[in-house]
């Protein structure tokens, strides 16, 4: 699966699991680099001064990775499967991001007594945002469009990862398209497999 994140529960495949070991180190990685970011806060704010931490995160159902994870997870292994894809690039692939919990955003703070006398928390709450493409997916039911936005959604953010870890030749660009191609191929043949909550 792509890393750090477990699977998707909306999109299972035979063979792809997160194994809780697996995903620990990243966890912790995640923990820590929080800790350093309070650590920093606490150094820069004047008595009375607060901090607003808003992120892509997750709560008790569902996870803004689910989807998008789920979804280049699918394109990936489709290409391996074509092969179009070596496997090893699949299976050492990790995308640069670690979606919190509530929980996971306050142990640091809770957890380490200097930051916990830095600190005071005044609310700490996981909200479901709109999203505008599933709102015109709703109101129109065009599944081609709704596909197309959330695929370049994705996108923006998702092209210079796969770049910088797919293999340095001059198939490269191509490749790299072809997820771009898949991804969206998927969610128009089957919607309900990638539920976008962007918590």
């Amino acid at each position: 699966y792509v890393m750090p994140m477990p699977p998707s529960p909306y999109a299972p495949r035979s063979g792809v699991s997160v194994m809780p070991e697996e995903h620990a180190p990243f966890a912790q990685q995640a923990r820590e680099d929080m800790t350093r970011f309070y650590q920093m806060r606490a150094k820069e704010l004047v008595p009375g001064g607060k901090v607003l931490v808003q992120v892509f995160g997750r709560n008790e159902e569902h996870s803004t990775s689910h989807a998008i994870f789920g979804g280049i997870s699918d394109a990936m292994l489709d290409m391996v499967e074509a092969e179009r894809l070596e496997r090893s690039v699949y299976e050492e692939f990790i995308f640069p991001g670690f979606f919190r919990s509530v929980d996971e955003l306050l142990q640091p703070i809770q957890e380490d007594a200097e930051l916990s006398k830095a600190f005071r928390i005044e609310k700490a709450e996981a909200q479901e945002c709109s999203v505008p493409f599933n709102e015109e997916l709703a109101r129109t039911g065009n599944t081609k469009a709704w596909a197309a936005s959330f695929a370049s959604f994705i996108w923006a953010f998702t092209e210079p990862v796969l770049m910088a870890r797919f293999p340095d030749t001059p198939e490269r660009p191509a490749l790299v398209g072809e997820v771009r191609q898949r991804l969206e191929d998927s969610f128009v043949a089957d919607p309900k497999r990638y539920p976008f909550h962007y918590i």
